[in-house]
This record gives C-alpha cells, structure tokens and sequence, in this order.
C-alpha cells in the first residue's frame, strides 16, 4: 500500500512538473519575437521591417525606392500587453572628413593644396573637383580638378573673408569645407560613396506599441496616435 501511494505522488509531481514547463514554455514564447516582419505602405512605395532575434534585440530598416532612407538596432521587450523598442544599439552614421595643416604668410596670396580620397578604400580619387565661390570669376566661382593621384593645387589671393570649399565627384558625397582665405593649407578630403549611404540613424529612441493580436505569422499593434499597423512575417 506504501509503495502504491508513492508511486501515485511521483505520478502527481512529474505531472506538475510538466505542466508547469509547458506553462513557462508558452509564457516565454509569448514575450520572444523571431524572424523578419514587414508593413508596405498604402502606396507601395515605402515599406518598413523589423528582424527580431531570440536574445530579444531587433533592426529595423525603414526603405524607399532610392534604398534604405532610416535605419536603427536596439533591444526589445514586452510589458504587459504593450512591445517596446529601445534603439539604443545603432551604429553612428559615418560621414566623409578632412584633415587640415595651416601654415601663415606674408604674401598676397595663400597656396591650397588639397589631397582627395576614398573615405572606404583609402585611395585617391582621379580627376575629383574642387571649387569656391568666386565673385572676381565670370563663372562665377574658382578651382580645378585633381590630378590622377588626387591631388589639386589652388594659388588664391590673400583677403580677410571666408571661403567655402567645395569637392565633388560623381558617385560620392559632396565634402564642404569653410576656411579663412588668410593661410596656407594642406587639406587631405576623404569623401564617402553614395553607395555607402545607408539613411539616417535612429539611436535613443524608445517607441512602445500596444499588441492587438498577436500569432506566429503576424502581428497587429497601436501606436500612440492610434493607428493600427499589421506586421507580417516574410519567410527566412
């Protein structure tokens, strides 16, 4: 009879053991997101899409016909019926950048000389253009294209005002640099492609949305001015 009632308790405990597995299974399964959900807009011209992983962080890519136009990472979690999105794990944008050495002199004219670059590949860009504004010009503006190592070299009359330097190239970001038109410099110009270009960031920002229905393949949440949005899974 003793040996009966155990074996009944043992029953009753790997039960509730089960069942309380399956029920923390499920509980967890409804606060994890996993794969690539997708919203079009009514246009089909815009679309928007959120990858969730299972260590509950997420990217979300907000893209047009031109390519990718808002782009974030962060962590995301649940709280009672609502899903938050804390952007706190995006990447800073990287831009082109220059770098200047300045020289004075006492002459009535200042020398430019400016080196171009690939922001990405470190090599000189042929033939890249580099102007300013100028009045004296009947163009309008001054300047003149690199040679095929890059490099341009300006001779410019000296005054006290301030120049704008622009350098262009097709396929790459427009570089401006301001400077006093009373030194010599020596600018080395890296300029970002535009294929780089991967729209604007989005860091330190927390958005929360209320679930409507939540199942495998799709999502419906409210934001806060009360649209209802449906994500829909897109298979792997």
């Amino acid at each position: 009879m003793v040996i009966q009632i155990q074996k009944g308790k043992n029953a009753i405990n790997k039960s509730l053991l089960i069942l309380a597995t399956l029920y923390f299974s499920n509980l967890y399964s409804q606060n994890i997101l996993k794969g690539t959900f997708c919203t079009d807009y009514e246009m089909k011209d815009f679309s928007d899409c959120l990858i969730f992983r299972e260590d509950k962080t997420f990217e979300f890519n907000h893209s047009g016909d031109t390519g990718t136009l808002e782009y974030g990472e962060g962590e995301y979690k649940f709280i009672g019926n609502k899903l938050i999105l804390n952007y706190n794990k995006t990447s800073a944008k990287k831009l082109g950048y220059y770098k200047l050495s300045i020289w004075d002199n006492n002459c009535d004219s200042i020398n430019l000389i400016v080196n171009v670059f690939n922001r990405r590949t470190k090599e000189p860009i042929k033939y890249a253009n580099v102007f300013f504004k100028d009045n004296t010009n009947k163009m309008g503006y001054n300047g003149a294209s690199a040679n095929e190592n890059g490099m341009v070299k300006l001779v410019i009359n000296k005054e006290k005002n301030i120049i704008e330097l622009n350098v262009v190239y097709l396929g790459f970001l427009e570089q401006k640099i301001n400077l006093m038109r009373n030194k010599n410099y020596m600018i080395e110009v890296y300029l970002k492609e535009v294929s780089d270009e991967a729209g604007i960031p989005i860091l330190n920002q927390i958005d929360s949305f209320e679930i409507v229905k939540k199942k495998p393949k799709y999502f419906t949440v409210q934001n806060k001015e009360g649209k209802i949005v449906t994500w829909k899974k897109r298979d792997d």
